[in-house]
């Protein structure tokens, strides 16, 4: 019996890079041929050296062969090596196949040898089989891969041409597009500057009318304001004239009042001085008499003084009746002597005061 682990393959692809098996040959257990086919599922990363399947290579990584080298290597991120999963046992004789006699096991090895030279040769034509199978299968592939090409030509060259249609219709509406714009925005820039040319006509003409209309009314202000001036002139010139006839009539009022007051000042002045002149007689009259008093007065005491040294004389004779008569006649000479010294000294003040009266009035008569 020949036992033979095939996976099948998946994809034409895989199946056109490799579509044949290898086999290999484990060694032979009794008349059974232990065989291992390894399929193109798996490959070793020449990076990471870790066995891997199909899907972490990529495309271009996997058609390099035993030089592919894994995602993760190519990324920068290489997967932890791993020990692989089923690792093929050593075979080991079981104890009832343990070596007999010389010639059993040459005779049984002849056998043996036989057995697997046609196994081998059966092996050989099954595997030619499918290799002419698996070629015809190749074949089909390319045709149909070829076919698939063509398709995919077709479909690109078709995809290509709507894109090329496609572009060169929206290159032709971008460019009408733009012409409309264009065309649009020229209506609207002409449109624009006959509304703002008319606008600044009506604005032209606004601005006369309001200059002309602003220009009548001020002078018609004007011609008011010069009548309200002329007006407020001879207005102003009347009170002027009244103001200047109120101004003399008052002056003239003051003046007669202050003439009046002079005259009264002056008969004031002259009634004054005239009492003066009195009061100054009259001062030397009251002198003159004064002085008739002080002669008198002082020939009095010279008397009284002699009558009293010649008292006083007779005193020393007798104390004790002197004393008494000298005491009683000194009281009246005394009153007396301050009667006249009083007199004297009121007249003197009337006299002063007449004097600084007179000299007073006397300076506001020079003032006026």
């Amino acid at each position: 019996q020949i036992r033979c682990n095939f996976v099948r393959l998946v994809g034409k692809k895989d199946r056109l890079s490799h579509p044949l098996p290898f086999i290999h040959l484990l060694g032979h257990n009794n008349r059974k041929l232990l065989l291992r086919t390894t399929m193109s599922t798996s490959r070793t990363c020449s990076s990471c050296t870790n066995d891997l399947t199909r899907a972490d290579f990529s495309k271009n990584q996997w058609q390099k062969g035993s030089n592919a080298k894994c995602k993760g290597c190519i990324s920068g991120n290489p997967p932890p090596k791993k020990e692989p999963e089923n690792p093929v046992p050593e075979t080991s004789p079981s104890p009832e196949l343990r070596e007999p006699a010389e010639d059993v096991v040459k005779k049984e090895e002849e056998e043996q040898a036989a057995a697997a030279a046609a196994a081998a040769a059966a092996e050989k034509e099954r595997i030619e089989a499918e290799a002419a199978a698996a070629k015809k299968a190749a074949e089909e592939a390319e045709a149909a891969k070829k076919a698939e090409e063509e398709k995919a030509a077709a479909e690109l060259a078709a995809k290509l041409k709507a894109e090329e249609e496609a572009k060169k219709k929206a290159e032709e509406e971008k460019i009408a597009a733009e012409l409309a714009a264009k065309k649009k925005a020229e209506e609207e820039k002409i449109a624009a500057e006959a509304a703002a040319k008319k606008k600044a006509e009506e604005e032209k003409i606004a601005a006369e009318l309001e200059a002309k209309k602003k220009a009548e009314e001020e002078a018609k202000k004007k011609a008011e304001e010069e009548k309200i001036a002329a007006e407020a002139a001879a207005k102003k010139a009347e009170e002027e004239k009244i103001a200047a006839e109120l101004e003399a009539k008052k002056k003239a009022e003051e003046d007669a009042k202050k003439k009046a007051e002079e005259e009264k000042i002056a008969a004031e002045l002259a009634a004054k001085k005239k009492k003066a002149e009195e009061e100054k007689i009259a001062a030397e009259a009251v002198a003159k008499k004064k002085a008739e008093e002080e002669a008198k007065k002082k020939a009095e005491e010279e008397k009284i003084a002699a009558e009293a040294a010649s008292k006083k004389k007779t005193e020393e004779e007798v104390p004790a009746a002197t004393e008494q008569t000298q005491e009683t006649p000194k009281e009246p000479v005394e009153k007396k002597e301050a009667v006249g010294a009083k007199t004297a000294t009121e007249h003197n003040d009337i006299a002063q005061k007449s004097d600084e009266e007179f000299t007073k009035e006397a300076e506001c008569c020079i003032i006026l």
